[in-house]
């Protein structure tokens, strides 16, 4: 399409220099200055902050949950079940066979020692006793 020495098909004036895929001189320093400064920006806050944070409030809550758990769940269970393992050990084995020892020592003590001794001296009592009657 041409109008005298126009031809509007093709770029002109400023835009002539212009091949369509450079841009403008002032667009590109604003689209790079925005971006970076967009993107140091947005870098620098997510490190900095969203992860401190995160970091920070995952850690506290992970150990804090993790020792809360270990020191309550565990550690009481642990604790439960030692103490009843061993309680159990304790007053069904130890004591039982501490029971068992004592009585029988007790027993055999008192029996063998103490009975045939009264025994004997009842007996003894009783003879001399007859014998001056």
């Amino acid at each position: 399409m041409k109008s005298g020495n126009l031809n509007f098909l093709e770029p002109s004036g400023p835009l002539q220099a212009c091949s369509g895929t450079a841009l403008h001189l002032p667009f590109t320093y604003l689209l790079t200055y925005l971006l970076t400064y967009l993107l140091t920006y947005l870098l620098t806050y997510l490190l900095t902050y969203l992860l401190t944070y995160l970091l920070t409030y995952l850690l506290t809550y992970l150990f804090t949950y993790l020792f809360t758990y270990l020191l309550t769940y565990l550690f009481t269970y642990l604790l439960i079940y030692l103490l009843t393992y061993l309680f159990t050990y304790l007053f069904n084995y130890l004591f039982t066979y501490l029971l068992i020892y004592l009585l029988t020592y007790l027993f055999t003590y008192l029996f063998n020692y103490l009975f045939t001794y009264l025994l004997i001296y009842l007996l003894i009592y009783l003879f001399i006793y007859l014998l001056i009657a």
